[in-house]
């Protein structure tokens, strides 16, 4: 994959330089934009993310997490409006968090088992 982007990004920088009207700027916007695109999935990090259903590490915190976060955000979806509705959205979002935490977590653990 990797090949077949530094081809496309190659490609783009040659068609710059051949364009022969270097006033038409938004072409040159456009193939910026492509550029941007292309050089970040080649700086994309590759992190081990947890999947909660195939990773047994901290499997069922999680899926009870999730499902509790699912299941507040369809009751929130319901009763937008509600008094605690506002709260419990924001609380609800300590689930990301976690998720997050606890992936980079998981990656750190899969990283070491792998140098061993």
């Amino acid at each position: 994959m990797h090949k077949k982007l530094e081809a496309e990004l190659v490609s783009l920088a040659h068609s710059i330089l051949q364009m022969k009207n270097k006033d038409e700027v938004l072409a040159l916007k456009e193939k910026a934009r492509l550029i941007y695109e292309k050089l970040s999935v080649l700086v994309f990090v590759p992190i081990r993310y947890l999947y909660p259903s195939r990773t047994p590490w901290m499997m069922r915190p999680t899926l009870i997490l999730a499902s509790l976060f699912g299941l507040v955000l369809g009751v929130v979806c319901f009763s937008p409006d509600a008094a605690w509705a506002q709260t419990v959205t924001q609380i609800s979002l300590l689930y990301p968090v976690y998720y997050v935490v606890v992936s980079l977590m998981h990656h750190r653990r899969v990283m070491q088992s792998e140098d061993a």
